[in-house]
């Protein structure tokens, strides 16, 4: 018998599924406070969403979310893997499906935003800080009640 686990993509969570979800949230600096009823509102707002689950146990094991008009903007948001799961490629496997994907891989523009220690991960999918004529700019409401 092979110690090897096999994963697979899923572009929907099961209820299952959607706590995992909820526990990768909870273990990461940037939205650790989110709640299970964030999770649905994350989900239920975006315009699809890429999971990696564990074949064996169907486990969510990574997961990003993506919003799109459809005509020429895509952001992606909560790029995550497990954390005992780091290290196999999954990632890998989120970014190639993310920029892949037929509903946004001939979009004009692909955005994210990411920690400075990502940017090396990120620039090898053609992401750059490089906006061209235009700059990135932000509304902060740091009083707003989610994270």
């Amino acid at each position: 018998m092979s110690d090897t686990k096999s994963y697979k993509i899923v572009y929907q969570l099961n209820e299952n599924q959607k706590e995992h979800l909820h526990e990768l949230y909870k273990k990461e600096w940037w939205c650790r406070n989110r709640t299970r009823r964030d999770v649905d509102d994350v989900l239920n707002g975006s315009s699809f969403i890429i999971g990696i689950t564990e074949t064996e146990t169907d486990t969510l094991v990574g997961f990003t979310r993506i919003l799109t008009d459809d005509f020429k903007y895509a952001y992606v948001y909560d790029v995550i893997v497990a954390n005992e799961n780091r290290g196999q490629g999954l990632g890998h496997m989120l970014l190639d499906a993310v920029v892949n994907h037929p509903r946004i891989k001939d979009l004009k523009h692909i955005e994210l935003t990411c920690a400075e220690t990502k940017k090396p991960f990120y620039e090898r999918y053609g992401f750059s800080k490089d906006y061209l004529d235009s700059i990135p700019m932000r509304r902060a409401n740091l009083d707003a009640p989610r994270s």
